[in-house]
This record gives structure tokens, sequence and C-alpha cells, in this order.
């Protein structure tokens, strides 16, 4: 009972945008019971609809999901679940080398002759 409890919670948070609280909620689930491959799919769904996630946020929603697929290997939603992750991780990974190119390319290059000539003290 209180594991539902905490999974309708977990929804409720996700759907006021409060994504670390449904965080919270599915990791006092999984102290109930590691079990339960709802519990995995609600925190890997907090974490991917989270825009403030991480790139380890998102690997870790992978894992999550993942566990929750070897528990329920036949559950559809699970591994169309599996899908948005792994095309969230796919665009953070594209957009940290748009944003590495980025600045590489901004850094002007140094010439030779402002590497060699010595700063003078005035």
């Amino acid at each position: 009972m209180l594991l539902s409890l905490l999974l309708c919670q977990s929804i409720v948070y996700m759907e006021l945008s409060h994504f670390e609280e449904s965080l919270k909620c599915c990791n006092e689930a999984l102290g109930i019971s590691k079990e339960a491959p709802e519990v995995y799919y609600r925190k890997s769904q907090a974490a991917v609809y989270n825009l403030s996630s991480t790139l380890k946020d998102l690997e870790n929603a992978l894992s999550d999901i993942e566990a929750a697929i070897k528990m329920s290997p036949n559950k559809k939603l699970y591994h169309e679940h599996a899908k948005l992750v792994r095309q969230r991780i796919s665009e953070m990974i594209e957009l940290n080398k748009r944003i590495a190119n980025s600045i590489i390319e901004a850094k002007p290059p140094k010439s030779e002759e402002a590497i060699s000539k010595p700063i003078l003290d005035k």
C-alpha cells in the first residue's frame, strides 16, 4: 500500500515539475521494495523529463529503465521509454560537442609574436 502511495506521489510531483521530490519518492519506494519495476520506471521518467538533468543523471535513468526491463521484459512501455532515454543521452552528448566546439572556435589563436614577446613592466 505504501509503495503504491509513493508511486502516485512521484507521478504528481512529476506533473508539477518537482522532479527532485519525485526522485525522493522513488528512492523511498526502493527502500520498501527493490523488486518493483514500476519504481525504476518512474525514477527513470523523473530524470528524463527534468530538463536540468545532467548526462550522468540520464545514464542513471538508462540503468533504472534497464532494471525495470530485466524484471518485466514483456512490458512494451518500458522498452519505449528506454528508447527515449537513449535519445536524450544522444542529444545531450551532441549538445556538449557543439558547446565544446563553439568554445574552441571562439578562442583567438595566439600568434607566435605574442607568445615570444616578453611583457614589459612600466
